[in-house]
């Protein structure tokens, strides 16, 4: 019997990536990728593993999903890239989905439908990513608060006793949460997995939610680092060579 059509789910936002394969048989293996952000190295290999160990080819790949952001900017690249040229070559489908939901995922044993589900990613510089879903009876998540960029403390004023609380980056906020009456998650769901993003994509897919090859990109929800810096510094030089603010004839 064919493992044809196969689905494949790329994790690659945050530091600790990973790849799972899902076969017609609804068998589903999955492979990590190193904590030390190497995915650019390891993720065709990865795959390459996967579609062995089931005898598969790529060209058997009827679905492709990537983890879209926010994250890591070079590791939404390599998502997003992977994503774009497989469909190219291949002709797949491809969904995406946002990291905060695939994060929110893990969050469905540990607690009881209807709960506020509080996802963060760390953003640095006192910002966070940061959204709100609920979970259906069903396991269906839903968006109540979007993905959006917010500064710490206002992400924090919106917590009240009883939300969910998981997500990278808490670690120095732990005590802090604790004693809001939040309810801090185990460490081992804070991260998105490969898994998760592969049972929200079928959803996503299962609603007709393709993304079109203009389509297929990160979402990041702010500029790259490097960007910010530079418009900063020509702020600066801008300021210095006019320190009255006079706009001139």
């Amino acid at each position: 019997m064919s493992v044809s059509p196969c689905i494949l789910a790329i994790e690659t936002s945050t530091r600790a990536g990973g790849v799972a394969l899902r076969t017609g048989r609804g068998a589903v293996l999955t492979r990590a990728l190193s904590p030390v952000q190497r995915h650019a190295a390891e993720l065709f290999p990865a795959i390459a593993t996967l579609l062995r160990d089931v005898g598969a080819r790529p060209v058997d790949i009827e679905l492709l999903c990537y983890s879209a952001g926010p994250g890591s900017f070079t590791g939404l690249r390599i998502g997003a890239t992977v994503a774009r040229l497989w469909r190219l070559a291949t002709g797949c489908r491809v969904v995406a989905v946002s990291t905060l939901a695939v994060i929110a995922q893990n969050a469905l044993p540990h607690t009881r439908p209807g709960t506020p589900l509080r996802v963060l990613l760390d953003a640095r510089q006192g910002l966070v990513f940061a959204a709100c879903y609920t979970a259906s009876a069903e396991g269906m998540l839903t968006a109540t608060e979007p993905p959006a960029l917010l500064p710490w403390a206002d992400w924090r004023s919106r917590l009240i006793p009883g939300d969910a609380v998981l997500g990278e980056g808490l670690e120095r906020h732990a005590s802090e949460l604790v004693e809001s009456g939040a309810a801090l998650l185990p460490v081992s769901t804070w991260g998105p997995q490969a898994e998760a993003l592969l049972t929200l994509a079928l959803a996503e897919a299962a609603a007709g939610r393709y993304r079109t090859g203009q389509e297929i990109l990160p979402d990041y929800l702010r500029r790259p680092e490097c960007e910010e810096v530079y418009e900063q510094r020509r702020a600066t030089a801008r300021a210095r060579r006019n320190p009255t603010g006079n706009q001139g004839t």
